[in-house]
């Protein structure tokens, strides 16, 4: 079995879990959906649930992590580029998301295997935030692992409950990011030039 087949598999899975759930997503319609034969699922996977599980940590749940940079220059373009990504791909798996809510209470492994992907987004701002916080852009007695969940929370809630709460997401989709991490970035202190530029400038 390739590494491409093995992706496609994946792949399969997490369409099917994400349309069905895991009691519709049986092993026949992901085989079909991935183009193999059912018993190769078994053979790669040992189970449906060990399948579903690696689908959803791996892939499907796995937010993609584009860079934010090791020495900040411009935050609000930096992480407003950052958020558009991510919310795009929240949105784009917005129906996987709501399946795993709903069946975590029956199969409370699955939140150990879809948080990967949030928690490597949460680390990933916390540590840009940080470095916002150590060159003067942000307040010095600004709590990072406190706020970094607020921006990730807007997200979230803008993907997920968009569709069925519209009155509390009036800006359009498109500009709903950027819109977010301006609010964000007022919120927590950010200073449009670090705090030693700005001494320097006023000496």
């Amino acid at each position: 079995m390739t590494i491409e087949n093995r992706d496609k598999i994946l792949e399969a899975a997490g369409r099917v879990y994400a349309e069905c759930g895991f009691r519709g997503a049986t092993t026949r319609r992901i085989a079909h959906e991935a183009g193999v034969n059912e018993v190769t699922l078994f053979r790669i996977f040992g189970s449906k649930a060990a399948l579903i599980s690696e689908a959803l940590a791996s892939g499907a749940l796995a937010d993609p992590r584009p860079a934010l940079p090791e020495d900040p220059e411009d935050p609000e373009r930096e992480l407003s580029s950052w958020a558009v990504a991510h919310l795009e791909h929240l949105r784009d798996v917005r129906s996987l998301i709501v399946k795993t809510l709903g069946e975590i209470d029956e199969r409370p492994e699955l939140a150990e295997c879809a948080k990967h992907g949030p928690m490597a987004s949460y680390q990933l701002i916390r540590d840009y935030l940080g470095r916002l916080k150590d060159r003067g852009f942000v307040d010095a007695d600004l709590d990072v692992e406190a706020v970094a969940p607020i921006l990730l929370g807007t997200r979230f809630a803008d993907a997920v409950g968009r569709e069925f709460l519209p009155d509390l997401h009036k800006t359009p989709a498109d500009e709903a990011a950027a819109m977010y991490t301006r609010h964000f970035l007022r919120g927590i202190g950010y200073h449009a030039a670090p705090v030693a530029r700005r001494r320097a400038v006023t000496k």
